[in-house]
């Protein structure tokens, strides 16, 4: 912990385990009653890895993902990216719109993943700075989510580009999407900055 935010580094990521799952947890229990159908999040990894490990994080590099991008301040500071396939985004709007057959981005479906996002997210991060309190450390400021579409690679690059500055591997906090036990095609990662060099 430094002034009002957490350090996040390979040696203090693992004590905020519990709050990184307890965040996971509560980006269920939101997304559940947002869609109406039962969603579970499980923390997948928050291991550090070579930066060039990192590239296969969404799939193959040169796939095209989509990504609903938070930045952070305030107690973790990072970006928080909710990312997922084509195929997952436009299954998540029909969900939501009850318009099917969609297989373009337009308007309506980027409103609903930028809302699910900002769901989750304030849900994920809520969880989080609860349960790792102090009484120096009570909020986490995120900014609205903002939409893209990249290949994998292009994406991740951009997420860690802070951590790569200044390291050879690098930090995240990954979680699963679960649909009544079937896995989904989401991730919602965690990526902090970190002072780690």
């Amino acid at each position: 912990m430094s002034g009002n935010h957490y350090v996040i580094n390979s040696n203090s990521i693992k004590q905020l385990e519990i709050a990184f799952k307890q965040g996971a947890t509560e980006a269920g229990n939101a997304l559940t009653q947002w869609i109406g159908k039962p969603i579970s999040v499980h923390l997948d990894s928050i291991t550090p890895v070579p930066l060039g490990e990192s590239m296969n994080l969404l799939g193959q590099p040169d796939e095209p993902v989509c990504c609903c991008i938070m930045h952070l301040e305030g107690a973790f500071r990072g970006r928080l990216a909710l990312a997922f396939s084509d195929e997952s985004g436009m299954a998540l709007s029909e969900m939501l719109t009850g318009i099917a057959g969609s297989n373009e981005w337009g308007e309506l479906e980027k409103s609903a993943a930028l809302e699910s996002a900002n769901i989750l997210g304030c849900a994920f991060l809520n969880a989080m700075v609860q349960s790792a309190a102090s009484k120096d450390i009570a909020t986490v400021l995120p900014s609205p989510p903002s939409f893209h579409r990249d290949y994998a690679m292009s994406l991740l690059q951009g997420l860690f580009l802070e951590q790569a500055m200044i390291a050879d591997r690098v930090l995240f906090v990954r979680t699963q999407f679960f649909m009544k036990g079937k896995a989904l095609v989401w991730h919602l990662l965690f990526i902090p900055d970190t002072l780690e060099s």
